[in-house]
């Protein structure tokens, strides 16, 4: 028996995990259908848990909460990226000084404190992993100290006696030559950002290894971001592999990419242990009505879930199916 149902888009959040049991790979269709949750409680918990998405080197993403001088802080960020450009995490500039501080080139972190000269690291965080980065220093004595993952990679002093200017411009994604503005996209950010984070006062091993969500400068928050360009929010876990996402780029589960223009109906994910698989999700490719660039590109208008006998099938009008 088929029912067609009208779902209200936000509370259709398909995601994908593995699990391992015995040896074989199993694959699971985690529902983040929302029951019970109010509008407002799903709007505030995409606000603060939710991803960016950037997928084009135009896009950018600027914080507008103010930033006030610091004579000591710690900002962290979660990323996951596989591009090979000298992506820019964190561009932070006041009138004079368009490099205040400035986290850029995923390949080889470069650490930027008011305008002094760069440390080059050594450090590549674009393996298409999900990655927590935090980077702590210090006037006193110019001491900073670069965490990937909760442990200390790189470490140095410079900037001593420094003291960071309020009332700048905060991007993330974008590295600024001028006060806001002045882009360059072969230093533009492209993958997934994540729960940025900023303090004023050095956070200590214990606390950066927990991973903490709020900041006392610099609280992650969507309503806080002004957004310009094609990047996509999305309420997911940054460390989930498999997406599918744009016009359109894959993720597979162990986090390779790619990118693909095809009109078909196409296997995303499937149980591979039987002819008739038990699990599987297709979707369905056509062309974008609203592409003017002259490039063929297509997107998915019709997902189809399959689960033993049974089904669900979304189509771009959020009809479901089943």
């Amino acid at each position: 028996m088929r029912k067609a149902v009208k779902l209200p888009v936000p509370y259709i959040v398909p995601m994908l995990c593995a699990c391992k049991t015995q040896g074989d790979l199993r694959l699971v269709a985690k529902s983040s259908t929302f029951h019970g949750t109010t509008d407002k409680e799903l709007q505030k918990r995409e606000y603060r848990d939710g991803l960016i998405d950037i997928v084009d080197t135009d896009s950018r993403i600027k914080v507008a909460t103010p930033i006030p001088d610091m004579t000591e802080m710690t900002y962290c960020i979660m990323i996951n990226s596989s591009s090979t450009n000298d992506g820019t995490l964190i561009s932070y500039a006041v009138p004079g000084d368009f490099n205040e501080l400035l986290l850029y080139d995923y390949g080889n972190l470069k650490i930027v404190i008011d305008d002094h000269e760069s440390h080059t690291t050594g450090i590549s965080v674009n393996d298409g992993r999900c990655r927590h980065i935090c980077v702590t220093w210090t006037s006193t004595t110019g001491r900073y100290e670069l965490y990937l993952d909760g442990v200390v990679v790189a470490n140095g002093n410079f900037a001593q006696g420094a003291t960071l200017q309020g009332g700048g411009s905060l991007y993330l994604g974008q590295e600024q030559d001028s006060f806001g503005g002045s882009f360059d996209t072969h230093q533009a950010f492209v993958g997934q950002i994540t729960k940025f984070n900023m303090w004023g006062r050095v956070l200590s091993e214990q606390e950066i290894t927990a991973q903490p969500d709020y900041g006392d400068i610099y609280s992650w928050d969507f309503s806080t971001l002004s957004m310009t360009g094609s990047e996509v929010k999305r309420l997911v876990n940054i460390c989930d592999g498999g997406s599918v996402i744009g016009d359109p780029h894959f993720t597979t589960l162990d986090g390779r990419h790619y990118s693909h223009q095809g009109v078909c109906w196409y296997t995303l994910v499937k149980d591979c242990s039987n002819v008739k698989p038990d699990f599987k999700i297709i979707a369905k490719f056509e062309p974008r009505e609203d592409n003017n660039s002259g490039e063929f590109k297509t997107r998915v208008i019709a997902i189809n879930i399959t689960v033993g006998d049974e089904y669900a099938n979304v189509d771009k009008l959020d009809v479901v199916t089943m």
